[in-house]
């Protein structure tokens, strides 16, 4: 996950009300409980389920009626009814559910920021930019049936992606945002999400384990839209001493130092050092063996895929 390693990220949520792809006609009917309202489905030649769900509507439910109270309380419960209720099962849960626990345990502060986020996701059209980013993941990467949740992004929020387990996705957009942005992220969320699927069993998450996940999705978004997260982020001379900082720690567990080193931005490394570590070493792993398919590099052991990449040797 772009900004969004599986076991290490807290992530947030917010929601909304209006019209969405497959072009049912929406209501405000607070009482409504039906958890489809918001959703368009589709499929590719191949039979492989695309779902987006337009979760940030149910939110516009919540601001209408939470303008006319200031109550902590009943703001929260109102929260609970018209929003979370809603999107439980397909948004919040998953093998990693804990990543969303925190955003939706209350509701966002400022009405107002959420009614103009609402109002600018409402216009934006992301729903069919996404199912296309996803159509064009599948196609190197076939995959689960796969659900797409929009929300903005929240209180304290500087995630635009995470993925809550097999086939499920959850997108904290800011309307700030570009559409390649947007497309990466997919990318980048949706290798994450079927590598989960076909790969995730007896998984080692140490820091070379965290470094690859996330370097493989880094990667295979590169290969989906052409952009090359690397290319000029430091020099060979960096590059070199960076990875002498680091090496001695890739079997480390602790969960601090594999933040620090996966997130960077202190203690002398570059912002998202980790994910950049682990796109070059993806990247010289399959420059190294020409012909291998996304599935053979994406099943590999961090381990072997670090021991067969040569990149210590390359700097």
């Amino acid at each position: 996950m772009k900004k969004s390693i599986i076991f290490f990220l807290v992530a947030t949520l917010v929601l909304a009300g209006c019209q969405n792809l497959s072009g049912t006609q929406q209501t405000n009917n607070y009482n409504d409980t039906n958890s489809k309202k918001y959703e368009a489905t589709t499929k590719n030649k191949k039979g492989q389920v695309f779902r987006v769900i337009s979760a940030y509507k149910w939110a516009n439910h919540y601001v209408q009626k939470a303008k006319d109270t200031n109550s902590e309380s009943d703001r929260s419960e109102l929260w609970q009814k018209l929003v979370k209720d809603h999107i439980q099962d397909q948004c919040l849960n998953g093998e990693y559910s804990h990543l969303v626990k925190e955003y939706v345990s209350t509701p966002p502060e400022s009405l107002e920021n959420l009614k103009v986020d609402i109002e600018m996701l409402d216009s934006s059209n992301l729903e069919e930019a996404i199912i296309e980013a996803l159509k064009a993941s599948a196609k190197k990467f076939p995959g689960p049936e796969t659900t797409v949740c929009i929300l903005p992004q929240g209180n304290g929020t500087n995630s635009s992606g995470v993925t809550l387990g097999s086939g499920k996705i959850t997108i904290f957009y800011s309307p700030s945002q570009s559409k390649s942005i947007l497309e990466r992220t997919i990318a980048h969320e949706y290798h994450h999400s079927t590598w989960t699927a076909e790969y995730s069993d007896d998984y080692r998450w140490d820091l070379l384990g965290s470094i690859i996940f996330e370097g493989k999705a880094e990667y295979f978004a590169s290969l989906v839209f052409g952009q090359r997260v690397g290319d000029n982020y430091v020099s060979a001379e960096q590059e070199k001493k960076l990875w002498g900082k680091v090496k001695e720690s890739i079997h480390s567990t602790n969960l601090d130092k594999i933040n620090t080193i996966l997130y960077g931005g202190e203690n002398g490394l570059p912002y998202n050092y980790g994910y950049f570590l682990g796109y070059q070493i993806v990247r010289r792993y399959v420059e190294n063996h020409p012909g291998t398919t996304v599935e053979e590099w994406s099943k590999l052991s961090p381990k072997e895929l670090y021991e067969k990449s040569g990149y210590e040797d390359s700097l």
